[in-house]
């Protein structure tokens, strides 16, 4: 093999570890809510930690905001000081929720597509595998 390829892979092998650790210190956040969403007040409830697509957070931050702004109207139209709620919580802390969630699934993607990355480095060039596994006996024997 040549050494322009081999360390070509080593760079990029070292690139991956790297950008793994790097995702590994990232944090989603912390939720503020009790992550049970609903879009009515007597309807189903979803739990946002479990939501998988990035546009039915959209979806929900949406309806959020619609509620908001209508809100923020009626309080100014009637002159009172009514503060905005849904389900119990404040729309800021919702909002918050939803954040962390989008968050959380960069995150996994993130790590997934790592991971994919990985795993092909892996399969194309075996010797390099063999190579980092010795270097790192040797640095545990030393």
């Amino acid at each position: 093999m040549s050494e322009v390829k081999t360390n070509l892979e080593r760079d990029l092998y070292n690139k991956v570890q790297k950008k793994k650790g790097e995702i590994a210190k990232a944090e989603a956040g912390v939720y503020q809510t009790d992550c049970m969403f609903a879009f009515s007040k007597t309807g189903p409830r979803t739990d946002i930690r479990t939501v998988r697509s990035e546009s039915d957070l959209v979806e929900i931050l949406a309806f959020l905001n619609t509620r908001d702004m209508a809100h923020k109207k009626a309080v100014e139209t009637l002159g009172v000081n009514v503060k905005n709620t849904w389900l119990g919580a404040d729309i800021s802390n919702w909002e918050n929720d939803l954040k962390v969630r989008a968050t959380a699934l960069n995150i996994a993607q993130e790590r997934a597509k790592l991971q994919s990355m990985e795993d092909t480095l892996k399969r194309i060039s075996p010797e390099l595998l063999k190579e980092i596994e010795l270097e790192s006996i040797a640095a545990q024997l030393s």
